[in-house]
């Protein structure tokens, strides 16, 4: 949005301001950098935001980072929705949710999921995290499947609450679901512990 103390250069705003004369936004209007662009700006935010059309599967692979580690295939997804209203949505009237999270991963030919979901409260808009991890049973040994859920749950630097919220009877026994406390964990902290565990080592990664 070109805002005065952001990352803009003067090429930045020389573009925008050829730009803006050209486009159908600059018809019969002066440009005037970051107010001429605010408008534009909070609907493209708005419209980046909105998941309401997506169904599981392009919400997993909408932001979605895999890696292979320890003969392991990993993959981590960043959904911008909360599991509740996730889980709510139509096309879980005839599917489980868990279902399709194997359908996913049997795709993907992944042995470990996470999805780590970041939304804010309805209430009072408070930014809030939760963590699912999903692994296949029948390849990933139960050791690393005990040390990923041990190792998760023990973390500091997420601190994880678990969490039954989906509804206990409805977990398959290789998932745990969380609600993190520690909201600036993102991704990048969450695959090296991934990683980390799989080969049976602590981390003290810093964010």
């Amino acid at each position: 949005g070109l805002k005065a103390d952001g990352k803009a250069t003067p090429t930045d705003l020389e573009s925008s301001r050829f730009l803006f004369a050209a486009s159908t936004f600059g018809q019969g209007a002066s440009f005037d950098g970051e107010a001429s662009l605010k408008t534009l700006a909070k609907d493209l935010q708005e419209r980046k935001e909105d998941v309401s059309r997506l169904n599981t599967h392009d919400l997993l692979r909408r932001d979605y980072k895999e890696f292979t580690h320890g003969g392991l295939q990993v993959g981590l997804a960043t959904v911008p929705l909360g599991l509740k209203p996730w889980t709510g949505k139509e096309e879980f009237k005839k599917k489980e949710f868990f279902e399709s999270l194997e359908g996913y991963m049997k795709t993907r030919k992944l042995d470990i999921l996470g999805v780590l979901t970041t939304y804010k409260s309805a209430k009072k808009h408070q930014r809030r995290r939760e963590i699912l991890l999903i692994t296949d049973k029948d390849t990933v040994p139960k050791d690393i499947e005990n040390r990923l859920f041990d190792g998760f749950a023990s973390d500091k630097t997420l601190e994880l609450d678990p969490t039954d919220k989906l509804g206990k009877a409805r977990h398959p026994k290789h998932t745990r679901v969380w609600n993190q406390g520690n909201i600036k964990a993102t991704r990048k902290y969450v695959a090296p512990l991934v990683k980390a565990l799989i080969e049976g080592r602590t981390t003290e990664t810093k964010l």
